[in-house]
C-alpha cells in the first residue's frame, strides 16, 4: 500500500482474484493492527485502522468493529469498546462464519464491561461466553464472575444476594465449583 491509500497489485486478470486479494489485504490489515496493540503500539494501532475506514478496500466490518474495540481497551476507553464489540457482535450474527465469533466478541464485551463498571452486563456476557466456547481461559473467566458475584454481594447491590448471607454465599460458591469444574476438564487453564 502506498501513504495515498492506493494499492498496487499485479493482477492475472481475473476479477474474483482481484477482488480476494483486496480482502485479504483488508484481513492483513487489521491483523497486522491486533499485532501492534500486542507490541504496545496502541497508536499503531489506531492509524491501521483509521487507514482502512478511509481506503477502498472491502471490509470486513465487524471484525474492524471488534479490532476498534480492542484498540478502545487499550486506549482507556471501554464504555466506548462495548459499543464497538455490540456493533461486532450484530454484524457477526448475519452470516454463518460471523456466528463462530460471536462467543469471542461476547468474552471481549464481558472484560469491558466489567472494565466500564457494568458487571450486570458484564456476568451476562462472561458466562455465555464461557457456555458457548468463547473464553480462552474458562477457569480465569469462572473467577472473573465469581469476583462479579462477590463485589455486588458485599455492596448489597442485589437484593438476593445480601452481604453474608447464604445466598450470597451459595451464589459464590456456585461459582468456584463452576472454576474448579472448568480447572478439572482442563487442568492448564487454557
Amino acid at each position: 500500500f502506498r501513504q495515498d491509500g492506493s494499492h498496487d497489485h499485479t493482477y492475472d486478470g481475473d476479477a474474483g482474484h482481484a477482488c480476494a486479494q483486496l480482502v485479504d489485504d483488508a484481513r492483513n490489515l487489521v491483523t497486522m493492527a491486533s499485532v501492534y496493540l500486542a507490541e504496545g503500539k496502541t497508536a499503531a494501532a489506531r492509524r491501521t485502522l483509521e487507514f482502512i475506514e478511509g481506503s477502498d478496500l472491502p471490509l470486513d466490518r465487524a471484525q474492524l468493529a471488534a479490532a476498534w474495540g480492542d484498540v478502545l481497551v487499550k486506549e482507556g476507553d471501554p464504555a466506548a469498546a462495548v459499543l464497538r464489540y455490540t456493533r461486532a457482535i450484530e454484524l457477526s450474527e448475519s452470516s454463518v462464519r460471523g456466528r463462530l465469533a460471536v462467543p469471542g466478541l461476547l468474552h471481549r464485551r464481558g472484560l469491558a464491561s466489567v472494565a466500564a463498571g457494568d458487571s450486570s452486563s458484564a456476568e451476562r456476557d462472561l458466562i455465555e461466553s464461557i457456555a458457548a466456547g468463547g473464553a480462552d481461559r474458562p477457569a480465569v473467566a469462572w473467577v472473573q464472575v465469581a469476583s462479579i458475584r462477590q463485589d455486588r454481594a458485599v455492596a448489597g447491590s442485589d437484593v438476593s444476594l445480601r452481604p453474608e448471607t447464604p445466598a450470597a454465599r451459595k451464589a459464590w460458591l456456585a461459582t468456584l465449583e463452576a472454576a474448579d469444574a472448568s480447572l478439572a476438564a482442563d487442568p492448564s487453564g487454557t
